[in-house]
């Protein structure tokens, strides 16, 4: 079980015989042997997209050769597109488009308890207007420490806006979000026709003290 909520981060781990136990599991995480220490995920979910396989099971193997007892195989975590797909706990932190070559730089920033903000699709403890907002003013401010810019408050300005206002050190950063839909494209390697997505683009940016 792992919590990705801030300032709660921990992964539970326990055995179990048969699925019937999963049912009495406690949800409260006091089962089973507490950790901190990281583990990666990443999607090789072939029979869902190829893409997933073929760009995910080299990803896999680079991770392993770094951190072998650390690194998990998984099923699909959504956005087939951004393949290979990885998701760094107990953060819940979501990177696409990784390669073999970033694998080092990664598991590096990840473990001083960094980001690699042109990797990054998002954490998942936030919602996805928290998660654009967030995006945008790590670029605007340089910043790459996981925690360095939380949500303070989200206003829903409409049905598909929201102000999102972040705090970075002693300063406030208001971001406006807005949900839109992306120009049709392909968005996996078995896909016979264009689709849609939902995408949140920074529409107004601002700070207050």
């Amino acid at each position: 079980m792992v919590d990705s909520r801030p300032a709660h981060e921990r992964i539970s781990w326990g055995w179990f015989q048969s699925d019937d136990e999963l049912l009495r599991l406690p949800l409260d995480g006091s089962a089973g042997d507490i950790s901190t220490d990281p583990l990666y995920l990443v999607c090789t979910h072939g029979r869902h997209d190829a893409c997933c396989a073929l760009r995910g099971r080299p990803v896999a193997a680079a991770f392993a050769a770094l951190r072998p007892k650390a690194t998990w195989e998984c099923s699909h975590v959504g956005g087939d597109r951004f393949a290979a797909n990885v998701v760094a706990l107990p953060h819940g932190l979501y990177y696409g488009r990784v390669t073999t070559t970033q694998v080092g730089d990664l598991v590096s920033a990840y473990e001083r308890g960094r980001l690699l903000p042109a990797l990054l699709r998002g954490r998942s403890s936030y919602s996805p207007p928290v998660q654009a907002a967030q995006q945008h003013a790590y670029a605007i401010h340089g910043e790459d420490r996981i925690d360095a810019l939380p949500p303070v408050t989200v206003e829903r300005l409409g049905d598909a806006a929201w102000r999102v206002r972040l705090r970075y050190g002693d300063q406030l950063h208001d971001v406006v979000v807005r949900a839109e839909r992306a120009a049709p494209a392909r968005l996996t390697c078995s896909a016979m026709r264009d689709a849609t997505t939902l995408v949140y683009r920074v529409v107004e940016d601002g700070s207050t003290t």
